[in-house]
């Protein structure tokens, strides 16, 4: 199979859902694409269960009850099907136990950050953005920022209840444009190019959209917040080859243990053929785990569940996956881990970088990172892996600190109290003597 070819054609398929030159298109169609409603349906799974591993209801019913029993809390039934766990609960219950849902994910993330670096600083990325470029490292270039009050950093183009005027005349096209405080790629677009003859923003996968329309949408929607203009990066050619000209981030997970900063684990969300995003949750999209040292693909996954499978080639160009070399490895773990040490607070971190002909960029810093990317990439759950658990020990340390010191602060309320009762006990003995 001629890879580049393929690649090319997927590229073309890409092009082709621009939209129909001089057909006007509805601002508010642009932000209609949401993340599918998580519906489980809890009867189709175990009928999967049964059909493809002979795992019957009850099995599987004991098998989640043994996890929540195990792990003194309760576990999501869906990461059970998620993570396709009936395959081997039967030959290795134990490995169940070393995967995480959503839950445990969060209260994991939690304990390790403190609630400014979560809320702040990486929570907006504006200042993320702020932050990493005025320290030399390569970011995201953002060119205008609507918002309905005044930015807080000077360094970004910003008027007040306007952007017409720049997307007429001061934008370099082609734009990236997403909310400032979103997650799984809510509310993003890609603007390609202005037309002044009918004074319209072509918007891929949409159409063309009157630019005050635009304007007016945008406002309404995350104006509050904020809404990020930036240059769109252009992925590097080696990565294009097998996926098309989506950019598709590599999530490098960083951790401050003991001082040190480490990379503990990388993946490559290589995004489907028409998204302008990589998130997971768009059908067709794979993740590719990453052997931290070498650099190369060890193991893919196209979807989850029960229409999860392993791939060893990408779907759409055939491109092999496995044994492939991500370029300039060293140098996204190094920004990662240079971006990670200017956040105080931020004792884990995911970093979505974007790998570009001219070098890694960052994209955006999760505090929040969803380690089920690594376990659907590895195929094997976050403490099934030496390196990794590094997270479990420093949260079980963090959790445990904070006991401590939440049962210092009663000891010391306690001494207060008894120091407080004690010297009004003695004034009141002495006011009897007088």
């Amino acid at each position: 199979m001629n890879h580049s070819s393929s690649a090319a054609q997927a590229g073309v398929e890409i092009a082709t859902t621009l939209g129909e030159p001089g057909t006007l298109a509805s601002a508010a169609a642009i932000f209609e694409e949401l993340p599918p409603e998580a519906t489980f349906y809890f009867a189709q799974n175990l009928a999967v269960a049964r059909k493809m591993n002979n795992r019957k209801a009850t099995q599987v019913l004991k098998d989640i009850a043994a996890i929540s029993w195990k792990k003194k809390r309760y576990f999501n039934p869906h990461y059970y099907f998620k993570f396709q766990m009936y395959e081997f609960a039967a030959e290795r219950p134990h490995s169940m136990l070393l995967y995480v849902d959503n839950t445990e994910t969060k209260e994991c993330n939690r304990q390790l950050n403190h609630a400014l670096a979560r809320e702040n600083s990486l929570g907006n990325k504006l200042q993320m953005e702020s932050i990493v470029s005025r320290m030399a490292l390569r970011v995201t270039e953002t060119q205008h920022v609507f918002m309905n009050q005044p930015m807080p950093f000077e360094m970004y183009s910003c008027e007040v209840k306007g952007g017409v005027e720049f997307l007429r005349n001061r934008a370099r096209y082609p734009l990236f444009c997403k909310p400032n405080k979103s997650s799984q790629s809510i509310g993003i677009f890609l603007a390609d190019q202005y037309n002044r003859e009918n004074d319209t923003v072509r918007i891929r996968g949409t159409g063309d959209v009157l630019v005050e329309e635009l304007v007016d949408e945008i406002f309404s929607r995350f104006g509050e917040n904020g809404f990020i203009a930036q240059s769109r990066l252009i992925q590097h050619p080696a990565l294009s080859e097998i996926s098309g000209e989506g950019i598709g981030c590599v999530r490098v997970v960083t951790v401050k243990s003991d001082g040190e900063i480490i990379p503990v684990y990388g993946v490559w969300k290589v995004p489907s053929v028409n998204a302008i995003a990589d998130n997971f949750w768009r059908c067709g999209s794979v993740v590719a785990a990453i052997d931290n040292q070498s650099g190369k693909i060890i193991r893919a996954q196209i979807d989850s569940g029960i229409m999860g499978a392993e791939v060893q080639e990408h779907p759409v160009s055939g491109a092999p996956l496995t044994g492939f070399e991500i370029p300039q490895w060293n140098d996204v773990k190094s920004l990662a881990t240079s971006a990670a040490s200017l956040f105080q607070g931020a004792n884990i971190v995911g970093w979505d970088i974007a790998i570009t002909k001219d070098g890694p960029c960052i994209v955006e810093g999760n505090t929040n990172p969803d380690h089920s990317l690594y376990q659907l990439a590895f195929g094997r759950g976050l403490y099934d892996d030496d390196a990794v658990r590094v997270i479990s020990d420093m949260s079980y340390a963090a959790k445990k600190e904070k006991k401590n010191i939440l049962k210092q602060r009663k000891q010391e309320a306690r001494s207060e109290k008894s120091a407080v009762v004690k010297r009004i006990s003695t004034q009141g003995m002495r006011t009897q003597k007088q």
